[in-house]
């Protein structure tokens, strides 16, 4: 497994309810996906953890995670 792929696994295991996390994978799936019915999925997956999927008119693509409150 990859350093990087190990370190995110690790924070996650950590960390499970982090939702910046959550969103970036999921992103990270978005952006490599070939297939249609993935990409739907995991901007699904982005929404329901309260992200934000947003294509640009120029073609980039960003993933917004929701916005903490801090106490």
């Amino acid at each position: 497994m990859p350093k990087s792929a190990k370190n995110t696994a690790e924070f996650l295991a950590s960390n499970p309810d982090t939702k910046q996390a959550q969103v970036g994978v999921w992103f990270m799936v978005w952006n490599n996906a070939k297939d249609e019915r993935i990409r739907q999925i995991a901007e699904a997956k982005i929404e329901s953890i309260g992200g934000e999927l947003k294509v640009y008119p120029d073609g980039r693509v960003e993933a917004i995670p929701p916005k903490t409150s801090k106490s």
